[in-house]
């Protein structure tokens, strides 16, 4: 065989992996239902990373005793189920379950952390949206303005088998990258 030919055939398993992602990426932004979340942001720099606004949702923070959960035990690591329910201006989570048992949005997440503080039974959940990366040269959209911190708000897109994808940032409002332009312009 050729060395051109072996050459191609080791590069293929790398190329269809990547191409894998991308496309799973791109089924869930166009096919997902458009939910809009609210973020509790910080604006870090990770130097390996590049610059990014992250992204703590308020629905991470599960009270169960504010819940119907089914009262089974969870542990770290264990999946959980977020049921949202539009909302102005945000979506909120209306429950939590092992598994969705009706037709709403559906947010699946990770069990970070469980605690039982003064009888409540908290539940700390990773969605896998925790950050949104920005250009360099972009502004700081977790600042504050006339003493109040900026709205910040995650688009995201949520698939039946609730998988999510950050679709955009709202800055009190408008688009991440509207937001952006206009702050340049000043």
């Amino acid at each position: 065989m050729k060395r051109s030919t072996l050459y191609a055939l080791a590069l293929l398993p790398q190329v269809l992996v990547l191409g894998g992602l991308v496309a799973r990426s791109e089924h869930t932004l166009r096919l997902g239902r458009r939910v809009v979340l609210e973020v509790r942001a910080v604006d870090p720099m990770d130097l390996f990373v590049g610059r990014y606004v992250a992204t703590p949702l308020a629905i991470e923070q599960v009270d169960l005793d504010d819940y119907s959960f089914d009262g089974t035990a969870i542990a770290p690591d264990s999946a959980i189920w977020v049921r949202l329910e539009e909302g102005e201006p945000w979506w909120t989570a209306t429950n939590v379950a092992r598994e969705p048992y009706d037709d709403s949005v559906w947010l699946r997440g990770t069990v970070q952390s469980v605690s039982d503080v003064d009888g409540r039974h908290t539940v700390r959940v990773s969605l896998g949206l925790d950050r949104y990366f920005i250009p360099e040269e972009s502004e700081d959209p977790a600042g504050w303005v006339d003493g109040k911190p900026r709205q910040l708000a995650l688009v995201v897109r949520v698939t039946p088998d609730g998988t999510a994808g950050i679709e955009d940032l709202l800055v009190d409002g408008a688009s991440f990258a509207d937001w952006s332009r206009a702050q340049r312009k000043r």
